[in-house]
């Protein structure tokens, strides 16, 4: 683990790249099957629950309140597209390639985005407890005031990742790649990590202690106040 002082260099997330996009002005015109793409769509208020298509490609589209709820789309191929204020909770997107994305005050409650790669991703202000990424690439995502409470990183690479002031309590970050990876100012209570995996790991000085007291218990050694 990293316990710094100094001020890191902020990491550079590429936003996406919106042009103008064309209103969709029949949204029963809009359907998800096998291998679509769609690309400068703006999409407001539609309702995709339960939908299911595989290897359909969004490019440079913009999603407001749009609801997707336990649809499935695996292998999504997302470029350049914006997510604010949608629904996305058990949203299947395993094996899912994601570059230059927003994600704004959405929810992604139980998301499952297993065997995923992300690159110049940008989660803000969502809610994404209990969301499933086991063995999924983060390359450059920034994760602020988020919600991941019981989250599943397991064999993830986080090594280009940082969470800012996110609730972690009781994610699952066992056998995960953490060097360089960002922790300071989020709440990692409970969170289950081997101390091996926190090599190179960024953290703050109370968290350093909070994870000392967690290691000290795995140990079996008591720890009294003088």
């Amino acid at each position: 683990m990293v316990v710094q002082k100094k001020q890191k260099t902020a990491m550079k997330v590429e936003p996406p790249k919106l042009e103008a996009q064309q209103s969709l002005a029949n949204l029963e015109e809009f359907e998800f099957f096998d291998e679509a793409e769609y690309s400068r769509l703006k999409v407001a208020g539609a309702v995709f629950a339960g939908v299911s298509a595989q290897f359909v490609i969004l490019d440079k589209c913009l999603f407001e309140r749009a609801r997707f709820n336990g649809a499935s789309l695996k292998k999504l191929r997302l470029a350049d597209c914006k997510f604010a204020a949608c629904d996305l909770s058990n949203l299947d997107l395993s094996k899912c390639a994601a570059n230059r994305n927003e994600f704004l005050d959405s929810k992604l409650t139980g998301v499952i985005a297993r065997n995923a790669y992300f690159a110049n991703v940008r989660f803000d202000k969502c809610i994404i407890d209990d969301a499933q990424f086991l063995e999924s690439d983060f390359k450059k995502v920034i994760f602020n005031e988020c919600k991941l409470s019981g989250a599943d990183f397991q064999h993830c690479d986080l090594q280009e990742a940082k969470f800012e002031n996110c609730d972690l309590t009781g994610c699952n970050f066992d056998e995960a790649k953490l060097s360089g990876c960002d922790f300071r100012g989020s709440d990692l209570k409970g969170v289950k990590v081997r101390p091996q995996d926190l090599k190179g790991a960024i953290i703050n000085r109370d968290q350093a202690l909070a994870l000392g007291h967690y290691f000290a218990s795995l140990l079996g050694i008591e720890v009294l106040d003088i």
